[in-house]
């Protein structure tokens, strides 16, 4: 009788380390923020810091009059905005935007959750 890859244990190993994997997800609005309420209260409701590892560590507009911005506060995740039209490029804009999502801020806020 030939073992599956659950019998083996294989997918109990691949969750367990899954898991202990933090991963941080910083979200990207540009208005009233509904997508990331919807995803933030997701997270809350289904546990995915202790399920999955995953953290919202951080909300970022490219608008600074966002609304979901105020939502981010009121729920404690920090933000910050990278306003597109202060640059000459779409591809600075862009290398700014990526290395706000991997600053060390959102780190530090991933490292203080539990």
């Amino acid at each position: 009788m030939s073992e599956n890859a659950y019998e083996r244990g294989t997918i109990s190993l691949f969750y367990s380390w899954c898991v202990a994997m933090k991963k941080n997800i910083v979200v990207l609005i540009s208005g009233r923020g509904s997508n990331f309420k919807s995803v933030y209260e997701a997270s809350v409701r289904e546990n995915w810091a202790e399920k999955y590892g995953l953290y919202i560590s951080g909300v970022i507009s490219n608008r600074a009059d966002a609304k979901g911005l105020e939502y981010a506060a009121s729920v404690g995740i920090p933000s910050k905005v990278v306003d597109h039209k202060g640059y000459e490029s779409r591809g600075a804009f862009e290398k700014d935007l990526a290395d706000a999502c991997r600053s060390e801020e959102h780190t530090s806020e991933l490292q203080s959750q539990p």
